[in-house]
């Protein structure tokens, strides 16, 4: 039922979010205006506590002294980003994600460390406007690949469906397996 949902809410924004968004270093330092009158650009110092109330909504955990000094130092080093997504002046969205170079090849890989749209966002175009913007940036940084780590526990609310729809996947040549230790 969910993934019917899921396919339905995808197909209504196909139409809309068909051209490709091109971010270069020029345009990104200024707002770019987007269909559905959503704004995205790079986070700002300002932006912190709109930040925060967003992170609220979601299940990472973490405190605000904690995640606030998180957001400062993404916006204080050069490989890491943050972009946000605005609805009017009132920030409806995020992802950070961070561009290093590989060890084993040439080349660079990306990696979302976070993405979170507002609970009260009624559809799914501001979450693929935000993916499509790491995308862009990836190919113009000479990304390879592009990582996204996601909970077991949001395969049933559509979430892995969406990524799957545009193009992410776990299996195959580059399937990978996630181990974490605790320390």
């Amino acid at each position: 039922m969910k993934k019917r949902l899921l396919q339905k809410r995808l197909k209504s924004h196909a139409l809309e979010t068909r051209i490709p968004i091109h971010f270069t270093e020029k345009i990104r330092s200024n707002s770019k205006i987007l269909s559905n009158k959503i704004h995205l650009r790079d986070a700002e110092p300002h932006d912190v506590s709109e930040l925060l109330a967003l992170i609220e909504q979601s299940s990472y955990s973490q405190n605000n002294g904690g995640m606030r000094s998180q957001i400062n130092a993404y916006l204080n080093e050069k490989h890491h980003h943050i972009l946000v997504a605005l609805k009017g002046k009132r920030i409806v969205g995020f992802i950070a994600f961070v561009i290093y170079d590989l060890f084993v090849s040439a080349g660079k890989r990306c990696r979302i460390e976070g993405l979170i749209v507002d609970k009260n966002q009624p559809d799914l175009s501001v979450k693929k406007k935000l993916m499509q913007a790491v995308e862009t940036s990836a190919r113009e940084n000479n990304s390879k690949v592009i990582d996204l780590i996601d909970g077991f526990c949001r395969t049933n609310d559509g979430t892995h469906d969406f990524y799957k729809f545009l193009g992410y996947n776990h299996e195959g040549s580059m399937a990978k397996v996630y181990l974490r230790k605790e320390l």
